[in-house]
């Protein structure tokens, strides 16, 4: 009895192992995939290409029609928010740059155009013809965040 028990066991597995096999099938209604030679001496740069310049220099998003224009921008950057507190109006930016970047570029462009105060790291305020902005620069994962009240 025992040796049938094994036997039909062993044949259960079989056909069950057969069934249950993985078969390769083939995608419906897809084409093969057609492979073309490239020439080896095809003229190819794509930093020629205008259209794959990197975007250096630019402001991603909107400002506020309030931002004030003897404001520099540190850029590269994007508009994170637009908010209001403490009876300022607040417009905080993100750079991949470093703070530190951010800093110093902050401090040289509102120094040029009139600003005066330290910008550091962290909170600080400038001040301009009776005019106070509170500039704020935090490290980020990737960059940096800036911000000013104004």
């Amino acid at each position: 009895m025992r040796k049938r028990v094994g036997a039909l066991g062993l044949a259960m597995v079989g056909v069950l192992g057969t069934g249950c096999a993985q078969q390769e099938v083939e995608p419906a209604g897809e084409a093969p995939l057609e492979t073309v030679d490239i020439a080896e001496d095809t003229d190819f740069a794509p930093e020629s290409d205008p259209r794959a310049a990197p975007r250096q220099g630019q402001l991603a998003g909107i400002l506020p029609s309030d931002f004030p224009g003897d404001l520099p921008l540190y850029l590269p950057a994007s508009v994170e928010g637009v908010g209001a507190a403490g009876g300022k109006r607040r417009v905080s930016l993100t750079s991949t740059s470093s703070p530190e970047q951010v800093r110093a570029g902050l401090a040289a462009s509102l120094s040029s155009r009139g600003w005066e105060g330290n910008v550091g790291l962290g909170e600080s305020t400038v001040r301009k013809a009776g005019r106070t902005v509170h500039v704020s620069i935090e490290k980020q994962r990737f960059g940096s965040l800036y911000t000013f009240a104004y």
